[in-house]
């Protein structure tokens, strides 16, 4: 696995994947892993089960589209005051 390069594991479940290291801890890679579920509402759209983990933790999100879209625009929100 390469630091960024976003790949699928899993033989029943395709999973998407993407390894971050972090930028103070020099030994510490998290994996973020997307797992696409059924929605736990009844809607008949899926749900993600967003997976961060390292050796050190391991926490589990469970998101619909509307907080995915929400993550999203934080995310961009957040870069655009990086520079």
């Amino acid at each position: 696995m390469k630091e960024h390069e976003i790949f699928q594991t899993g033989t029943y479940n395709e999973l998407d994947n993407i390894v971050l290291t972090d930028k103070f801890y020099d030994d510490v890679d998290y994996r973020v892993c997307a797992n696409y579920i059924e929605s736990l509402e009844d809607t008949g759209s899926k749900d993600l089960e967003l997976t961060i983990s390292s050796t050190e933790c391991s926490d589990c999100f469970f998101l619909d589209k509307s907080e995915i879209d929400a993550l999203i625009g934080f995310l961009t929100f957040v870069r655009s005051k990086m520079g």
